[in-house]
């Protein structure tokens, strides 16, 4: 799911979500949770970045907007990682997130977020960012490069500091539902506080996602 750093200006930086797409879409096309989430209280910004297009393994080497290559679908638990993509793409959203900084917005007021490889990544951002961010978001996702996650939630400021919304479908035939399990696992074990929700659905998002991404995102940020 697809976004080219689509940007929203942050006139008034005071909290950030930062939404990260699936493979082959793009930012924009999420720019609809702004509206669904947007707290009466405003002050809340958004960013929709795209990922950059190369080589998909798993779509024949077809080039296309990916955070990551990924080997195969369904995605499952422990499958290969491609290190230099993701590593790639770690570094470009932090950059983001130190731009924000530098822009205004507190760490602990900023989110990470994201749909299938887009919550992959959310969780990875999340969870080795130098500074404790207000919270993480995992719709649909996977864990990848777990060691490097595990060694920084080490940290107890971290992992108490960083709250997660994990939600997955049972019937979702694209990244399993032991994706999603293994990601609640991997952050309860490190004493992250964990909301995590199933839905009887399939790799998609659901009206009901978007009603507790809401209570999150005010909860979270204190709005």
């Amino acid at each position: 799911l697809q976004p080219r750093v689509g940007r929203t200006r942050m006139s008034h930086p005071r909290s950030l979500v930062i939404w990260l797409h699936g493979l082959g879409d793009r930012g924009d096309s999420w720019r609809f949770l702004q509206q669904e989430v947007q707290s009466q209280s405003g002050g809340i910004n958004w960013l929709f970045p795209t990922a950059p297009v190369s080589p998909v393994t798993c779509n024949g080497g077809m080039p296309m907007t990916s955070w990551m290559d990924l080997p195969m679908i369904p995605c499952t638990p422990g499958m290969q990682e491609d290190k230099k993509t993701l590593t790639a793409s770690l570094a470009k959203i932090h950059s983001m997130m130190d731009t924000a900084i530098v822009n205004g917005t507190p760490p602990e007021r900023m989110l990470v977020g994201g749909f299938s490889q887009g919550g992959a990544m959310a969780m990875l951002a999340s969870y080795t960012y130098p500074k404790t961010i207000g919270g993480c978001i995992v719709f649909s996702g996977f864990v990848q490069m777990k060691e490097r996650v595990r060694n920084a939630l080490q940290d107890p400021g971290r992992a108490q500091g960083t709250p997660a919304l994990v939600v997955h479908g049972t019937q979702d035939e694209v990244v399993l539902p032991s994706c999603g399990a293994e990601v609640k696992e991997t952050l309860e074990a490190a004493g992250v506080q964990v909301t995590s929700l199933q839905y009887n659905m399939a790799h998609e998002a659901d009206p009901r996602q978007f009603k507790e991404l809401k209570r999150f995102v005010e909860d979270a940020l204190k709005v």
